[in-house]
């Protein structure tokens, strides 16, 4: 098969060309993947950035209930619920915003988890937000001070007014009647602005319960005192009118401390609220370290694939280079070699020595230039033995040129043909 040095060349190159290709082809494509890579770590960044900001509000959030439930003003409570609710719609909006970049099934089952736990703490808050607004506590003590204490000092100045006449009147069981209505309602006024005060429910109830018993006994002896008075001529309807507007606002006051919403909502804020809260804020966590395992695997990816594409880059561009030069010293060798042995035959050619002799050993246009020249060769040894005969006086020899253009064998057939004319 006749192989051309053009071909080589061709093939050559060629194979080099597309080695070269390959690398470039291989290095784009990691090129392109590490464009993705980085484009996707961006992407869980600005999520990670989302969803730690949701966290933050939702922490702030639970801050300003905290604050409201612990106020005692009504327009702190105010803010501090308007506050807590911005936080919760900035934390809703930042998870919503989340929510796009979120791909895998995984991602979503984290996110509606965080939801649902989000959404249990919204509740348990707007519970929180009822019972603290109620300000049970504040407002018994406006009655208090407002109605409930004018009230006992007006019944205390009437109650002493009617100790005195009866001990005026020598009326013993009268006066100790009063002596004791007056202590039971200073006992059960006691234990009212003392239930102000419990710090949990079952002293609330311990506390109410003794008050209600104290109001009963108090409302029951000054019936008994009415109607001894009345007995002894005394009137007794002015105190009886004190003692009704002080159990009025002793009710009052019983019916709102009674409710127990600020120590329900201070339970509830510790109790359920606090899980809810907790448990809130582990699901951001996990969805947060979710995003961070993703993030991390992106960039171990992305080294794999660089160091890949690393090393097929090097392997491939070491390869052509080797193939090119391989190529080249087999072309250099394959070409200098045929050139020198055809240099060497014309060399001795030049210097009339027609005994050499050179075999094509290539099948290109090396290998046809060496076959030429020893074709060449030949004809002028051909034709050197041809005039060798002539100058041994053989006349008989005939020259035969080799086409029309053969200048030495035309002129020595001439020249034969002369010689045999002479």
């Amino acid at each position: 098969m006749r192989v051309t040095i053009k071909f080589k060349l061709a093939a050559g190159f060629g194979a080099v060309l597309v080695l070269v290709g390959v690398a470039g082809g291989v290095g784009y494509q990691r090129l392109s993947a590490s464009n993705e890579a980085t484009a996707f770590i961006v992407s869980r960044s600005e999520l990670q950035n989302l969803v730690l900001d949701a966290k933050a509000q939702a922490i702030r959030g639970v801050s300003n209930m905290r604050a409201m439930v612990v106020s005692t003003d009504e327009a702190q409570m105010a803010e501090f619920a308007k506050r807590s609710a911005d936080n919760r719609a900035d934390a809703v909006n930042a998870l919503a915003k989340a929510k796009e970049y979120i791909q895998t099934e995984e991602g979503r089952r984290l996110l509606a988890d965080l939801l649902t736990k989000y959404e249990r703490q919204r509740e348990l808050a707007a519970k929180v937000q009822e019972l603290t607004r109620a300000n049970v506590v504040v407002k018994a003590w406006g009655e208090i001070n407002a109605a409930g204490r004018p009230a006992l000092n007006g019944m205390r100045g009437e109650a002493e007014g009617l100790m005195q006449r009866a001990a005026a009147q020598n009326a013993g069981e009268l006066m100790q009647a009063v002596f004791a209505f007056q202590n039971r309602a200073e006992r059960a006024w006691g234990q009212l602005q003392a239930s102000t005060g419990a710090t949990t429910l079952p002293m609330l109830e311990e506390r109410l319960s003794a008050a209600r018993t104290l109001r009963d006994e108090t409302a029951k002896a000054l019936d008994g005192i009415v109607r001894l008075a009345a007995a002894q001529g005394l009137p007794g309807d002015a105190l009886r009118a004190r003692a009704e507007a002080w159990l009025d606002s002793f009710r009052k006051t019983f019916a709102l401390v009674e409710t127990g919403s600020t120590l329900r909502a201070t339970d509830l804020t510790s109790g359920e609220y606090a899980a809810a809260s907790t448990a809130a804020n582990r699901a951001f966590d996990a969805l947060v370290e979710f995003q961070n395992r993703r993030m991390s695997e992106a960039v171990l990816r992305a080294k794999s694939d660089a160091a890949e594409g690393q090393t097929i880059l090097i392997g491939t561009v070491a390869t052509a280079l080797l193939l090119g030069l391989g190529l080249a010293t087999w072309l250099a060798l394959s070409i200098s070699r045929g050139l020198t042995r055809a240099v060497s035959l014309a060399d001795a050619v030049a210097l009339g020595d027609l005994g050499q002799r050179i075999e094509a050993t290539s099948r290109d246009e090396i290998g046809d230039l060496v076959g030429a020249m020893a074709r060449m060769t030949a004809n002028l040894r051909a034709t050197a033995d041809l005039a060798d005969e002539v100058a041994r006086g053989n006349l008989a020899v005939e020259a035969k040129p080799l086409s029309d253009k053969d200048t030495m064998g035309l002129a020595l057939s001439r020249m034969i043909a002369n010689l045999r004319a002479t």
